[in-house]
C-alpha cells in the first residue's frame, strides 16, 4: 500500500551546510498493517511525517498504492485518505474555538458533508468510543488531553482514511488514556483495511501493540519484521535500557567505539550503529550493510544478526 525506496532528505543549517534527516530510508506498509516505528528522539520520525504529508521535499522513491507521491496533483483527495495525528492534540485546535467546529471541519471540507451529517456522523461515533458529545461545545481547555486525543483519533477515523500516521499519539498521555487510544486503534484495523503506521520512542508499547515493528535509527531503517523476531543489536540495547530502567538488570558497561579495531572509514560511510555496538566485527569496518530479507516478512541491516 505504502513503499518507501532510498528516501532521502536534508535540512541545510545556517552555516551553509546540510544536516541529513533521512538517508536510504526503506520502509514497506501493507494494507490493513498496523506497523510501529521505534527510534530515539532526534532520528527522522518525524521528519518522514512530514514528507508522507507532501511537506517537504525529497529525493527517493515513495508509492502510495501505485501512484509515486510527487505524481498526485489531487491534494484534497490524497489528504482524504492520508491522515495525520499529532503528538500534542491541542496544539492542533485554536484555543478559542469550540471542538464542534474543530472535529467537523475535515468531514465538511475533504467529504463535501454538509455540518448536519459531519455532526451526527461525529456524535455517533464518539457514543460509540465512551465520549459524550457534549464534549463538542466545549473550548480545548475545557476537556482532558485524552479525551481530545481520542477526538482527533475519531476526526480522522470518520474520513475513512487508507494511513493514518500517529506520530508519539500516546507520549503524554496517562496510562489509562493511552489504552483508550491504542484500543480504538487496533478495533478499527480489526474491523476495517485501515493501516497504521504508529510512531513512538516507547519500545514496549510498540512491541505490545503492533504486529510488526521497524527500528530506526539516524534516519535510516535498521530493520523491519515481526515484533516477536527483532534481534538488532541496537534493538537489543533498547530492551536492556528499558530493563534497567525498570530496576530489573544493571547497565552495561559503556562502549568506546569499535571493539577491536580503530575504524579506517568514515562513519557515515559505515553502519551507523558501529561506533556504539558491542557485536561489531572486522567485516563491520569496511562494509556498509544493507538491507537483507531474512524472511518474506523481516528484513534486517545488519552483517552479525
Amino acid at each position: 500500500m505504502l513503499k518507501i525506496e532510498h528516501l532521502a532528505l536534508s535540512y541545510r543549517l545556517p552555516n551553509g551546510k546540510d544536516l541529513p534527516a533521512l538517508q536510504d530510508f526503506n520502509l514497506t506498509i501493507k494494507q490493513g498493517q498496523l506497523l510501529g516505528l521505534v527510534g530515539e528522539s532526534g532520528c527522522g520520525k518525524t521528519t518522514l511525517c512530514h514528507v508522507l504529508t507532501k511537506s517537504l521535499p525529497y529525493h527517493g522513491l515513495i508509492t502510495f498504492e501505485g501512484t509515486e507521491l510527487k505524481d498526485l496533483t489531487d491534494t484534497k483527495a490524497y489528504y482524504a485518505q492520508v491522515q495525520y495525528i499529532f503528538q500534542d492534540p491541542k496544539s492542533t485546535v485554536p484555543p478559542h474555538m469550540n471542538l464542534e467546529h474543530w472535529a467537523l471541519a475535515p468531514l465538511k471540507n475533504l467529504k463535501g458533508m454538509s455540518p448536519r451529517q459531519a455532526k451526527s456522523l461525529i456524535q455517533r461515533l464518539m457514543c460509540e468510543v465512551g465520549l459524550d458529545p457534549e464534549l463538542l461545545t466545549r473550548k480545548p481547555s475545557e476537556v482532558s488531553l485524552g479525551q481530545l486525543q481520542r477526538l482527533s483519533l475519531i476526526k480522522s477515523l470518520a474520513l475513512e482514511p487508507k494511513l493514518l500516521l500517529c506520530d508519539e499519539i500516546t507520549s503524554a498521555l496517562d496510562p489509562k488514556s493511552s489504552q483508550l487510544c491504542l484500543e480504538l486503534l487496533t478495533d478499527y484495523v480489526r474491523r476495517t483495511e485501515l493501516s497504521v503506521l504508529f510512531i513512538t520512542h516507547d519500545l514496549n508499547t510498540a512491541l505490545t501493540w503492533c504486529p510488526h515493528v521497524a527500528v530506526m535509527f539516524k534516519g535510516q531503517i535498521l530493520e523491519q519484521g515481526p515484533a516477536a523476531e527483532l534481534k538488532h543489536p541496537y534493538l537489543q540495547s533498547l530492551k536492556h535500557a528499558a530493563q534497567v530502567l525498570a530496576g530489573l538488570q544493571a547497565p552495561a558497561p559503556p562502549v568506546n567505539g569499535a571493539p577491536t579495531v580503530t575504524c579506517p572509514m568514515k562513519q557515515e560511510r559505515l553502519c551507523p550503529w558501529l561506533m556504539r555496538c558491542n557485536k561489531a566485527q572486522e567485516q563491520c569496518l569496511t562494509q556498509k550493510p544493507k538491507l537483507r530479507p531474512l524472511s518474506p516478512e523481516h528484513q534486517i541491516c545488519c552483517h552479525v544478526a
